[in-house]
């Protein structure tokens, strides 16, 4: 997030309770309301909070522009949606249940993937390794930084 700040977005990161999405699914709401200037709405997260995000964005479609997925999916179906869908996760992911992630990609909308070689689940954020992820052969940083890349070229401010 500090990254794509840097890059002219406004990021806001929503504190969810217990540090799950599913616990506030519609937190987004009341961030919107605080910033009504902004018309262009990209809904992101990781891993489960991005299917939570999708589920939001379900509810919620005329409001936001896109749908950014880091090493997750949407069991929501969106594909009538007229939004930006991007989907990014590590090669070496073994957190994503790439079953279920395949089973569900026709659920998003105009669809741009992102697969970052030697990437994994957890270098999308700073809270170290996770059990049963795979080994990342790239930095943190590399990681981050071709997803920011990507994002960047992929989304209108």
């Amino acid at each position: 997030m500090f990254e794509l700040a840097e890059n002219g977005f406004l990021t806001i990161l929503i504190k969810m309770p217990f540090n799950l999405a599913v616990f506030d699914i519609n937190a987004a709401s009341k961030v919107r309301d605080l910033y009504p200037n902004i018309n262009n709405w990209y809904l992101s997260g990781h891993s489960l909070g991005g299917s939570m995000a999708a589920s939001h964005l379900a509810n919620n479609s005329d409001k936001y522009q896109g749908l950014i997925l880091l090493g997750s999916y949407s069991t929501k179906d969106l594909s009538n949606l007229d939004i930006k869908t991007l989907s990014i996760y590590g090669e070496n992911d073994n957190v994503l249940n790439k079953a279920n992630y395949n089973k569900y990609i026709t659920n998003l909308p105009n669809l741009e993937e992102l697969v970052i070689e030697g990437g994994n689940h957890a270098n999308f954020g700073y809270y170290g390794n996770q059990k049963g992820d795979g080994i990342s052969i790239i930095t943190r940083q590399e990681q981050i930084k071709l997803t920011i890349d990507f994002i960047v070229n992929n989304i209108k401010k």
